[in-house]
């Protein structure tokens, strides 16, 4: 999904289907890798210990997704949790 900016939607700007990027080996979508495509929330704490215990890149300064791109932070000390969502719709696209 991507946020496009459109003036004339009362949130001013509308969601969009857009091409994902593949996950960098820096970010926390890769340490979802090998867990069920359904959405799954872990603790920050949890996946510090995960990265380490199968040799992932050190979750200091770790990556995550926003919209189409991914925002260079700290992302596991910046959030208590994560949640996983592997595949979105939107609601344009779901039959009547």
């Amino acid at each position: 999904m991507a946020n496009v900016p459109d003036p004339a939607h009362p949130a001013g700007m509308r969601q969009s289907a857009a091409a994902a990027p593949q996950a960098p080996p820096d970010s926390v979508e890769a340490l979802f890798v090998g867990v069920p495509e359904a959405p799954a929330m872990v603790e920050t704490r949890a996946l510090r210990t995960h990265a380490r215990r199968h040799g992932l890149p050190e979750p200091i300064r770790i990556r995550i997704r926003m919209d189409d791109g991914f925002l260079p932070m700290p992302a596991l000390d910046a959030y208590d949790a994560v949640v996983s969502v592997p595949r979105t719709t939107l609601s344009a696209d779901l039959a009547e």
